[in-house]
């Protein structure tokens, strides 16, 4: 069985072409996060094993090279609740 990086893979590899079609060189993850989900929420009462939004940032790290993105810093964001939350910025090469 494949792990969740492996099956998110298809589904980043399709927003970072969307992203790329927009001309943009950076994507935030809630920026991705919001692509695939239609929101972003942080889910910081939720164990990090079993927090989608972290599922999606490993996998953004584990498929690094695939995608062609490398991490460059991380930031302080909202989320669409106006909760504060930290996140990594990725520059699309």
């Amino acid at each position: 069985m494949r792990n969740n990086t492996e099956m998110l893979l298809p589904i980043l590899s399709q927003t970072m072409g969307s992203v790329r079609d927009r001309g943009l060189r950076y994507v935030r993850t809630i920026d991705v996060i919001r692509s695939i989900k239609g929101q972003f929420l942080s889910d910081r009462n939720t164990p990090v094993a079993k927090s989608w939004n972290a599922a999606l940032g490993r996998a953004l790290a584990a498929n690094a090279a695939l995608l062609n993105i490398v991490p460059v810093e991380t930031v302080k964001v909202s989320d669409d609740s106006g909760r504060p939350t930290m996140c990594k910025v990725w520059k699309l090469l």
